[in-house]
């Protein structure tokens, strides 16, 4: 994971965990290693820019 475990990197990094072969549970391991977000493949584009806005706050036009 890019966020180590002993919190020295910043917080403020919004991760979003890839995975092209997904597992029932593999959203909630990505999670507990310090994604803030999880997405599959295939991606579907709409749902990741939502997911990019809710953790930045921000909209690009």
């Amino acid at each position: 994971m890019a966020r180590k475990k002993d919190g020295t990197t910043p917080r403020n990094i919004p991760i979003i965990a890839l995975n092209a072969k997904a597992m029932d549970n593999d959203r909630d391991k990505c999670i507990q290693a310090a994604a803030d977000e999880y997405a599959s493949k295939p991606v579907n584009m709409n749902d990741l820019f939502a997911k990019m806005v809710r953790l930045t706050g921000r909209v690009h036009n």
